[in-house]
């Protein structure tokens, strides 16, 4: 969660603020991770998902899992392995609104 902070943190310093990073969590109890983002100070958007219904949707087996929806709601990439994270990001910020 913390490289995960600090990516987001980053993009938004150099003027991404069309830029979202949304973490899902699923069987977590909602005061344990208000803690967790307290005790972290994380800045990104968490979503609770105690059904698991977005986790099976969109098929996340591994944590964490990486999906890109881009600026008109359409997924662009998934499963996208850590190393990729910042290039993808890139590519889909320098694309026209």
């Amino acid at each position: 969660a913390k490289a995960l902070d600090r990516f987001h943190k980053l993009k938004q310093d150099q003027g991404h603020d069309d830029l979202t990073v949304i973490g899902i969590a699923d069987a977590v109890a909602p005061d344990v991770l208000t803690e967790f983002i307290q005790e972290h100070n994380l800045q990104f958007r968490i979503a609770v998902d105690p059904y698991r219904t977005t986790i099976k949707k969109y098929m996340v087996d591994t944590y964490p899992d990486f999906y890109f929806i881009d600026r008109r709601g359409i997924l662009r990439a998934a499963d996208v392995k850590a190393p990729h994270v910042t290039e993808l990001t890139d590519i889909l910020l320098k694309e026209s609104p």
